[in-house]
């Protein structure tokens, strides 16, 4: 009688084991590496770029990456620490990493590579050099990766737009819709107005106060292209307690004041994994 107790009794415990997987998996993905690692020679090729073409890959002895040791086939143990500030299409701050800047020759010349460029094209992230502070932002990108997510542009190819204001934003009409958008984002370093959404972007395109024009031109040392990691989920540990946020000052080096959001919602996210109460 007590084997056949037994008996039932590891039936029981193996069904159980059995059924456990399901929650385990769970907490598998939960865990799973969340951190920006750079990608393996071999997804670079894989996805249509030539590795050895990619201008400031990171290395691990920058200052924006480390050495991690991380097990896959997918990226190498390059870890970047360094963390950008960002919009999404609908003006939400995100997160990002950069992984390099890619000229045309970077494509591969076949189908995967061409490909690869198509999807380069069909996306943007949008940039805003200032013109009071040399070699700085006014404010953060705005990042439209409109080929969509990691299973169709799993490299983060976007072409890099220059977006800036001309002469009919000075113009009186123009100070006065600059002024209500002000009102509502804040302003820049160069006290113009932050542009959060593409929305915004392509409506004052039509009214002619922004101009946009592809980062190569007219510096031809600077590449069209660059490859970004939105990190979807900042949260559960994506970020590390030795990564530093790279985020626009204002003239006195502190960060702009709409833009605060990004220092408070990264100190929470990096010391508790997640979201500040506020978000």
């Amino acid at each position: 009688m007590k084997q056949i107790i037994s008996a039932v009794a590891l039936i029981f415990t193996i069904a159980a084991i059995l059924v456990i997987p399901s929650a385990a998996q769970d907490n598998y993905t939960y865990q799973q590496e969340r951190r920006p690692f750079d990608y393996s020679d071999k997804f670079y090729v894989i996805n249509g770029i030539d590795p050895a073409a990619i201008v400031a890959r990171r290395t691990g002895l920058d200052k924006s990456s480390v050495f991690d040791y991380i097990n896959d086939d997918i990226h190498r143990d390059v870890r970047i620490i360094e963390t950008r500030t960002g919009y999404d299409i609908n003006g939400n701050p995100v997160f990002w990493a950069f992984y390099g800047d890619v000229y045309k020759y970077a494509f591969r010349t076949d189908d995967v590579g061409e490909k690869a460029f198509e999807t380069a094209n069909s996306g943007a992230v949008y940039l805003f050099p200032s013109t009071s502070v040399k070699n700085a932002e006014r404010q953060s990108a705005v990042i439209d990766l409109a080929a969509g997510g990691p299973d169709k542009n799993p490299l983060g190819l976007a072409t890099a737009v220059i977006v800036e204001y001309t002469k009919k934003a000075y113009t009186k009409e123009g100070q006065e819709i600059l002024k209500k958008i002000v009102g509502a984002n804040g302003s820049t370093l160069d006290g113009t107005p932050i542009i959060r959404s593409s929305d915004e972007i392509k409506q004052l395109t039509r009214w002619g106060m922004i101009s946009q024009r592809v980062r190569s031109f007219p510096y031809k040392e600077l590449s069209s292209f660059l490859m970004v990691n939105v990190i979807r989920d900042p949260r559960f540990g994506a970020i590390s307690p030795d990564a530093y946020l790279e985020f626009t000052k204002d003239g006195s080096g502190k960060p702009l004041e709409k833009e605060m959001i990004f220092i408070k919602h990264f100190e929470c996210l990096q010391k508790a994994g997640k979201w500040c109460d506020s978000k």
